[in-house]
């Protein structure tokens, strides 16, 4: 799905034993908004991309549950963006997010699963991310932010779950990290400011 333009809309759902199911949305325009959802499938993927040309802030939401061996990749070039992804019981999944300029919001939550990876990158001032990972086992979560990152929070929190790995980088003035990692066992957490 391609759209270029104003105030567009674009919701996509796959759902029940898909395969291979593939949801790719290109949006350059003013108040986008995309919500996916991807439900009781295998070897699936979503990419969203949302530029700046026209825009005023971007929304993207993608939601998936039951799902494996399946990867979500989020990019976004604008002020004011937000994305927000959802991964409940799966294995083998992987959640990338990309945001440049400033007051960008990420948020990635993870529950359950074998071997997931979320990835949030932000280059600009401002920036919140969030991770959440849950229950999961050899979990991994990795924030950065860069570009002048002043001013930006970072907050990780893994609760249960084994052999769990947080990291958070940061470059930038007033930079705020924090990770919690509850009730697990051989977890890891690393930060680095600079």
């Amino acid at each position: 799905i391609a759209q270029t333009g104003s105030s567009n809309t674009v919701s996509v759902s796959q759902i029940l034993d898909g395969v291979n199911n593939v949801a790719t949305v290109n949006q350059d325009g003013n108040n986008s908004d995309v919500s996916v959802s991807q439900s009781d499938s295998t070897d699936s993927s979503v990419a969203v991309t949302q530029y700046e040309t026209y825009s005023d802030g971007n929304s993207a939401t993608v939601t998936q549950d039951q799902v494996a061996n399946s990867i979500v990749s989020v990019s976004q070039n604008d002020f004011d963006n937000m994305a927000i992804v959802n991964q409940s019981i799966g294995s083998n999944l992987s959640a990338n997010v990309s945001q440049s300029n400033e007051s960008n919001i990420a948020n990635v939550d993870q529950v359950g699963g074998i071997d997931n990876y979320a990835d949030v990158f932000q280059d600009g001032r401002s920036s919140v991310a969030t991770v959440t990972q849950t229950d999961g086992v050899l979990t991994r979560a990795m924030i950065s932010q860069e570009g002048d990152a002043a001013f930006s929070v970072a907050t990780t929190t893994q609760a249960g779950g084994t052999d769990n790995l947080a990291t958070v980088m940061q470059k930038g003035l007033g930079a705020t990290a924090t990770i919690t990692q509850i009730e697990g066992n051989f977890n890891r957490a690393n930060i680095a400011q600079h």
